[in-house]
């Protein structure tokens, strides 16, 4: 099990509402599940291995949570370290790279707006397992593409180092996933 108590701390910090709890149930190869808190919002996700991703409201029993679907949009979150791909994705897509747009009087989404609906592509440098990792698990429980930077699925939890998956796309679609792979080839992540 792991727990991230404050995922999204600079947008809590901020007094922004979308940050979350998130704790999970992982083995060996994979999530069990994932349950994600949003408090300030009234709402939660949670997702079960090969279940789908239900939401509903903080004082719902899991039971009475709906099945979670994704409406189309083409907005793309790029991750830390991942803001040199934005000239390369902006003549398609309204890109949200968050080192260069986040201000603590701008709200911005974050990883979780892909399952809000506010994002159909999310790129991250890595997923840790806490958080971004997390999230990408109850993304792909919705019927998103989650793969890693080549297109390639990602690797057991157990073949990771620091608990974190290297490099992670999270897409809608697969014309989303298909350009934002095609972005990412040849990019080196910059190192911090």
């Amino acid at each position: 099990m792991t727990l991230d108590p404050i995922d999204g701390t600079r947008f809590y910090m901020d007094g922004f509402p979308n940050y979350q709890i998130i704790l999970t149930v992982l083995n060996a190869d994979g999530f069990e599940a994932v349950l994600a808190l949003s408090p300030a919002e009234d709402q939660y996700y949670y997702a079960l291995r090969g279940q789908g991703t239900r939401v509903g409201q903080l004082a719902q029993d899991l039971d009475a949570c709906q099945p979670l679907t994704l409406p189309p949009t083409e907005t793309v979150f790029l991750g830390t370290r991942i803001a040199p791909l934005k000239p390369q994705l902006s003549d398609r897509y309204p890109v949200i790279s968050v080192s260069e747009d986040y201000a603590s009087d701008t709200p911005i989404p974050n990883v979780n707006g892909i399952l809000k609906g506010q994002l159909g592509g999310v790129v991250l440098a890595a997923g840790k397992f806490i958080d971004g990792a997390a999230l990408a698990f109850l993304a792909q429980e919705a019927g998103c593409i989650v793969t890693d930077h080549q297109g390639q699925l990602l690797p057991r939890l157990d073949q990771c180092e620091n608990y974190a998956w290297p490099g992670v796309v999270i897409a809608t679609s697969s014309d989303i996933h298909r350009d934002l792979i095609t972005a990412l080839k040849g990019f080196q992540i910059p190192t911090v």
